[in-house]
């Protein structure tokens, strides 16, 4: 998968542990956040949809997120 997220805020992150980040560990990171992001942006587009809208607002982000949690 090419990257699209930078890594940097994600190894700044993961240094608030206290403990040595890896190089790949903020990867993982980047890439897993940027998979739940398109996961919620599907959830947010599913909601939007539905009350026949083309527009994604703030609320269907909520619903999205209280879909999948």
């Amino acid at each position: 998968m090419p990257e699209t997220l930078p890594t940097s805020p994600f190894k700044r992150i993961l240094k608030e542990t206290g403990m040595r980040v890896s190089e790949d560990a903020a990867d993982a990171l980047a890439e897993m956040i940027e998979e739940l992001g398109l996961l919620m942006i599907e959830e947010a587009q599913n909601s939007a949809g539905q009350q026949k809208r083309k527009t994604i607002r703030p609320a269907d982000i909520k619903e999205a997120q209280r879909r999948l949690w």
